[in-house]
């Protein structure tokens, strides 16, 4: 979910609340000194709101993502697992739980849905 223009309008608004007790400082020069209370009221007033922003809007989707994935793993693998068996021992009943085909449609299926969470993850959502 991206920032829109009303979040970083927020963000903004309540830095100017603080900025009116920050000193000057020559941000383009290299050996510019920082006063530690003015630091502390950038973090307060800009990194702190964008960071709570992003616990509460990205971070539990990341979090879902990662366990679908995980799950999406082991059934992978469990599929896998069965269709070795299968290929090796064809079952004799005619109504299996699975066919071998039913079991490789699920896992191309799964190995897509896992393809598209890596994007999402890679993209930082």
């Amino acid at each position: 979910m991206p920032l829109t223009k009303e979040n970083i309008n927020a963000v903004v608004n309540l830095a100017d609340k603080y900025q009116s007790n920050i000193s000057d400082i020559n941000w383009n020069a290299l050996n510019a000194k920082i006063n530690i209370a003015d630091h502390a009221r950038l973090i307060q007033a800009i990194i702190k709101p964008i960071f709570i922003w992003w616990v509460e809007h990205i971070t539990p989707h990341i979090f879902t993502l990662y366990e679908i994935k995980k799950d999406l793993e082991y059934q992978i693998n469990q599929c896998e697992n069965i269709k070795l068996f299968e290929e090796k021992e064809p079952s004799n009943i005619a109504s299996s739980f699975l066919s071998l085909e039913d079991i490789k449609t699920k896992l191309e299926a799964d190995k897509a849905r896992i393809v598209v969470i890596d994007d999402l993850l890679k993209k930082g959502y």
